[in-house]
């Protein structure tokens, strides 16, 4: 008992200052909007940060329940303690749980207290999609923590986390090309096949309500019962000779420093480019989808938000780690040219990737026809440069991934809060409020890339 209070005690210390950020983060915008007079606007902000917590909050806190220890460079020490995996997965995942619903339950408060002064717009959204967030920002949280175990840092737990729906979402629509091929051979067959999936759909529709806790609960159980692997001696790499392909005796430091930022952004383009093909694939098959993941532009921006301050972050955090730091600082590399030569190759990934679905919608092939360029969707794709740019400055100044992570989403809803951003996207404006809300999203994004840059160039940082 007294071990598990001692382990509670250091989560508390570790998790607070993150909580504490996460919560006013969600806070901000509404009361922001609220103190313009906009209750609107402020309902629509709440709305937006429902939705997109439990995408970031799961991603976040639950890379650190998985390889946190890792991370910290603390898993032998937790290792050596006389405590059983067992407690500490235990303490470990609920603790997360806590951290991940505390800025939730802040919102929810904040909104029952608008309750008397706005019930019109803020008790639909209390009522309705509260309760969905929490349920979906807890599975987020235990998928990425159970399927980032045992990997060797929190950016790869949640890529991994992320990456099964991913490909559970492009198994399943690949795999039902050939059902319809077999269909088009045999009408009967494809009678029984329209059946099967149809009944499958209404099965997952209809039963969702009680599948989502069990599989929740399944994965916090794969979590505690395998917490020794994020914990335990990292598995030994292979000896055989490196078949990566940057050759070796390269004269220019610049082609060289360009071959290791193309090499280490090969594998994280092919992860989101396949994510991008899966959903375009999902949208392609499903009618439906448009009307229910793309109500509003604002969907598209929060997601476009989520994977850039990722992408931003992944990026420098290997390199700017505490003992390769070190070490490549210690060699005739310029850090100026280092940095230059990561942001370029990121960024043109980035863009290659968001330009991606763009180009499908306007080929008019797919019934997202209300998506094509517009200012709306000009200023949807600054925000993706200035959330870019908020990731890289984050991880610059504050080398620990999750801390990183609340402080890039802390930039870019400071960014947001600036404008009436649910106004902008809902309405028609005019050209003038377009180009000024344009200018101060390119004018906030190249500001925080040089003062990204500054703290690189000079290892500055205010956490390590």
């Amino acid at each position: 008992m007294h071990a598990a209070l001692a382990l509670s005690w250091r989560e508390y210390r570790e998790l607070r200052w993150s909580v504490l950020a996460a919560a006013c983060i969600l806070l901000v915008p509404p009361l922001a909007y609220l103190c313009r007079g906009q209750a609107s606007s402020a309902s629509d902000a709440v709305t937006m940060a429902l939705m997109a917590y439990p995408i970031f909050g799961g991603a976040f806190f639950g890379m650190r329940a998985a390889a946190g220890e890792r991370g910290g460079h603390t898993a032998a020490f937790v290792n050596a303690l006389p405590v059983r995996p067992v407690i500490l997965g235990i303490v470990r995942l609920l603790a997360t749980i806590v951290a991940v619903l505390l800025p939730l339950a802040a919102l929810a408060a904040v909104c029952v207290a608008l309750l008397p002064h706005d019930a019109q717009h803020f008790r639909p959204t209390g009522q309705t999609m509260l309760p969905q967030s929490m349920a979906w920002s807890l599975l987020a949280t235990c998928l990425v923590a159970a399927c980032g175990l045992g990997t060797p840092s929190e950016l790869k737990a949640a890529g991994r986390g992320l990456a099964v729906p991913v490909g559970c979402l492009l198994a399943l629509f690949i795999g039902a090309y050939p059902l319809r091929m077999l269909g088009l051979l045999n009408q009967s067959l494809a009678h029984w096949i329209d059946i099967g999936i149809e009944g499958l759909s209404s099965f997952l529709r209809n039963h969702w309500d009680a599948l989502m806790p069990l599989t929740t609960i399944g994965l916090a159980t794969a979590f505690v019962g395998c917490y020794r692997s994020a914990i335990g001696p990292p598995p030994v790499a292979g000896t055989g000779p490196s078949r990566g392909w940057i050759p070796a005796g390269l004269r220019s430091r610049s082609v060289a420093l360009l071959l290791k930022a193309m090499r280490e952004e090969v594998p994280r383009f092919a992860a989101v480019m396949l994510a991008a093909v899966a959903l375009v694939i999902f949208l392609g098959v499903q009618e439906a989808a448009v009307r229910l993941f793309f109500p509003h532009k604002g969907i598209v921006m929060i997601t476009g938000v989520v994977a850039a301050i990722f992408m931003g972050i992944a990026t420098f955090a290997a390199d700017l780690d505490s003992r390769i730091n070190t070490f490549w600082r210690s060699r005739p590399i310029s850090p100026t040219r280092w940095f230059w030569t990561k942001y370029a190759v990121a960024f043109a990934t980035l863009l290659i990737v968001l330009a991606l679905p763009q180009i499908v919608w306007m080929a008019g092939e797919m019934p997202l026809k209300q998506l094509r360029p517009s200012a709306g969707f000009g200023a949807v794709t600054a925000c993706w440069f200035g959330s870019f740019s908020a990731g890289v400055a984050a991880i610059c100044l504050v080398r620990r991934p999750l801390p990183a992570g609340i402080f890039a989403a802390g930039l870019t809803v400071a960014m947001l809060c600036s404008i009436d951003w649910p106004l902008f996207l809902n309405g028609p404006q005019p050209s003038s409020h377009t180009a000024i809300i344009l200018g101060g999203i390119v004018a906030a994004s190249i500001a925080g890339t040089v003062a990204a840059w500054w703290a690189a160039s000079r290892d500055f940082a205010f956490v390590r």
